[in-house]
């Protein structure tokens, strides 16, 4: 059993689960059919590496914990303070955004603590796609500065 390995996965395992549990609430609180089909994409693709992850952690012998814990809970209270400001479609796009700058922040931890390489290629996809995600919810950031009606 690799425990450097498994604790680090799990870390991760509770960041990645955060952003599947904000892309739920961003895909609720948006109109904008073309929001929508983004977050809902996003949040496939988040959950798609938590289930990696968790089978990761599995398969170093560990047992992957589910949920955003702690961190989960203060986000969603920062989130409704903000949604009770008035969440525009630029709200909700910077918010996606900042998500994946965090989530991006947790997986360098990771990667620079040191793991076995099947790990650290886990890791390493997942944030490329992260990378991906924020480059896309950039562009939409534009379009909505741009022209807030669409």
């Amino acid at each position: 059993m690799d425990e450097k390995a498994i604790k680090k996965l799990q870390q991760l395992l509770r960041s990645v689960e955060l952003g599947v549990e904000n892309y739920d609430r961003f895909v609720k609180d948006t109109s904008k059919p073309e929001l929508k089909e983004k977050f809902e994409q996003f949040k496939k693709d988040y959950t798609n590496s938590s289930d990696q992850i968790a089978q990761k952690i599995k398969d170093l012998g560990g047992q992957p914990l589910k949920g955003s814990g702690m961190a989960g809970i203060m986000q969603d209270i920062s989130y409704t303070a903000r949604k009770m400001a008035g969440h525009t479609p630029i709200g909700i796009l910077k918010s996606a955004h900042l998500g994946e700058t965090i989530n991006i922040e947790s997986a360098q931890k990771v990667l620079y603590d040191g793991i076995e390489k099947d790990s650290y290629n886990l890791v390493e996809n997942h944030m490329s796609q992260s990378r991906n995600h924020m480059h896309e919810l950039q562009s939409l950031i534009r379009k909505y500065e741009i022209d807030p009606k669409d």
